[in-house]
């Protein structure tokens, strides 16, 4: 089920425990699938993952030993959140050839998850209705109306429903007024983006419900992810300011130094992997924010993976032996290896179709490629899409006429070589010398000037 511009459905809390019933640590969840496309019903949540077999029938039970909060369930290709506590007994009914729209629940819990289903809906028809970036290029005091009124059928559709559980409405009216409040916060930098960089001019008080909010409560950052997203957006903010007064200041150790001053400790810990991706090859000050995460984290999981990454970053230092890849098509037909490229500098693509950073990099890319044309150098574009992309990867590369030696990885984002370089996001450049040794694992990118200047620099 897609996230969207209003995130209308609530997240779980804990739940009043009824007097007089001896406590137990377990759900009960079953269903009933029609059409059924699976063999198991997989449930995700918090530190919790199971998949459920699904009878030949379609239906599917089992005894899940949880703690209170939220899941989602995946069916198919398909999934949906729903709320689960301890002691339910929750039957689902679905069809998957309709599925959002037949989700029914029954049983212990079910107004609860009803509700939710519902929500769901109307944030799909909320979105139907108003086009997000027409919202966001209106003008103020258009868009604020429009945003109060789907704040209004939130909170509505929440009173429709006869949920017992006082904390768990207290907490869905919450996450309702955050997804509004969250609007209001993007609004002038979203209003900038979809009009070209317009600058608008907001009305006085039209921040005022912003003034005073507390941005720092670990029992909100849990329970709402409207609120998540103004936190990190908060923290961002801060961030960037202090690296505008202090110029030796980078991102990376500002963001840090934000983290410290949380009291919440689930926040700092949820923020901390946000600024662990800078642990990486090229980066001077992977060891200073190797040394600042560590001091703060508590998870040893994310700690071991931490080291592991610093370790695997310091193998990818400027002047040592690049990972290599074998045999990748070449769209040109036949394989092409790393070592085939030898004697020749080579400035390497990490890309896919459905990237749309990546294919706005193309014409920057075609752009050097054909300054440096004739050069020692080699540009080589490596696609890391799924085998099922494959005739899309063939057309866009004729379509775009698409310069430079075209490859397809064997086995997209797990491929040997994206692995061994840390792909996690694309598009990645990466430019080795003619040994094959490592010039820059994190090169800048075609549209930056610092490209030519390291090319350059290289005597290209």
């Amino acid at each position: 089920m897609k996230k969207v511009v209003f995130a209308l459905a609530t997240l779980a809390i804990v739940s009043c425990k009824k007097e007089d019933v001896k406590p137990v640590d377990y759900a009960l969840f079953s269903g009933k699938i029609t059409n059924n496309n699976t063999d198991s019903v997989f449930v995700k949540g918090k530190d919790f993952s199971k998949a459920i077999v699904v009878k030949e029938d379609g239906t599917f039970s089992d005894t899940l030993k949880i703690s209170n909060g939220k899941f989602i369930v995946k069916i198919g290709p398909e999934t949906s959140g729903f709320h689960l506590k301890q002691g339910d007994n929750l039957n689902l009914t679905i069809n998957t050839k309709e599925f959002d729209e037949t989700i029914s629940y029954t049983g212990e819990g079910a107004v609860v998850n009803n509700y939710l289903a519902k929500a769901y809906m109307l944030e799909e028809v909320t979105n139907a209705k108003m086009n997000p970036r027409e919202l966001f290029a209106s003008a103020p005091e258009v868009f604020t109306s429009k945003v109060k009124a789907v704040l209004t059928s939130a909170d509505s559709l929440l009173t429709s429903f006869d949920i017992k559980d006082v904390d768990f409405v207290a907490s869905a009216k919450k996450n309702n007024n955050f997804t509004y409040l969250a609007a209001l916060k993007n609004y002038p930098n979203y209003y900038k983006m979809v009009t070209g960089g317009k600058e608008v001019v907001l009305p006085e008080g039209f921040s005022k419900e912003l003034e005073g909010l507390d941005l720092d409560n670990a029992l909100d950052f849990d329970s709402s992810d409207a609120y998540k997203g103004l936190v990190m957006g908060d923290i961002q903010g801060k961030a960037t300011e202090a690296t505008e007064k202090d110029s030796t200041l980078s991102f990376a150790m500002s963001f840090i130094n934000q983290i410290k001053g949380l009291k919440s400790d689930n926040i700092k810990q949820a923020l901390l992997p946000n600024v662990a991706r800078e642990i990486k090859a090229g980066n001077d000050e992977s060891d200073a924010i190797y040394k600042e995460i560590i001091a703060i984290a508590t998870d040893k999981k994310f700690k071991e993976s931490l080291t592991k990454q610093l370790a695997d970053s310091k193998k990818l230092a400027k002047g040592n032996p690049s990972p290599i890849f074998e045999n990748y098509e070449n769209h040109a037909g036949g394989t092409t290896s790393l070592a085939d490229l030898k004697g020749k500098f080579v400035y390497i693509d990490m890309w896919a179709t459905w990237c749309g950073p990546c294919k706005r990099e193309i014409p920057f890319l075609k752009e050097v490629e054909k300054e440096f044309h004739g050069k020692n150098i080699e540009f080589v574009s490596i696609s890391v899409d799924r085998k099922n992309a494959h005739e899309t990867w063939v057309n866009m590369i004729k379509e775009k006429e698409m310069t430079g030696v075209q490859l397809f990885a064997d086995n997209n984002f797990k491929s040997k070589f994206a692995v061994e370089y840390g792909v996690n996001s694309i598009p990645r450049f990466i430019l080795l010398d003619p040994n094959g040794n490592i010039v820059s694992a994190d090169a800048p990118r075609p549209s930056s000037p610092e490209l030519k200047t390291l090319l350059t620099e290289q005597g290209i």
